[in-house]
């Protein structure tokens, strides 16, 4: 998936993301974007963190939901000050 946004990092010193609990594996990264592999998890609603050496942590606090048995993953659009998720 990609996370968009602003304050995200310089373009290569994203050091972690973290979707609802778990550490996402970063494929790719831009100053305004960051492309992860998300891991499998159980059902629930959680926070999105980026971290990295320019602007520290960013979080959309409660804008993630896993759904079992679904092939969609919910947002929730209105929690993302900073960050927009795509995928």
């Amino acid at each position: 998936m990609t996370i968009s946004g602003s304050n995200l990092g310089s373009g290569s010193d994203i050091t972690t993301v973290n979707i609802v609990g778990d550490i996402a594996t970063i494929q790719q990264q831009t100053r305004t974007s960051v492309v992860v592999l998300c891991h499998a998890h159980n059902a629930g609603a959680g926070d999105i963190i980026v971290k990295s050496i320019s602007f520290g942590r960013t979080t959309a606090n409660s804008a993630f939901t896993y759904n079992i048995g679904m092939s969609k993953l919910a947002l929730d659009t209105d929690k993302l000050q900073y960050l927009e998720l795509f995928g």
